[in-house]
């Protein structure tokens, strides 16, 4: 009596990627592991500026607040509540 061949084969299976419900993918990372490595990145040194390139300069506290108070005018004025009506019309 000969051996038959196993119907299960010997070479593992490979596993798909799990995928949450937006496609998006998940990691395999526990709740531990997260909080560890944010911890992690918070003890690193801030950001220095080597004074090389004047596009990774920080920001003067005088640039931050003309920037936000830019930020702050996008849009319509204040108090611009009145509204007319325009027909356009199209021949």
């Amino acid at each position: 009596m000969g051996l038959a061949e196993p119907s299960v084969s010997s070479v593992p299976a490979v596993q798909k990627e799990r995928r949450a419900l937006s496609g998006s993918k998940t990691n395999a990372l526990s709740r531990k592991d997260v909080i560890k490595s944010l911890k992690v990145k918070e003890r690193e040194a801030p950001y220095v500026w080597d004074g090389q390139h004047e596009d990774e300069r920080p920001a003067t506290p005088g640039e931050l607040s003309r920037g936000l108070a830019l930020a702050r005018k996008r849009g319509s004025p204040a108090g611009s509540g009145v509204k007319e009506k325009v027909a356009i019309r199209l021949d």
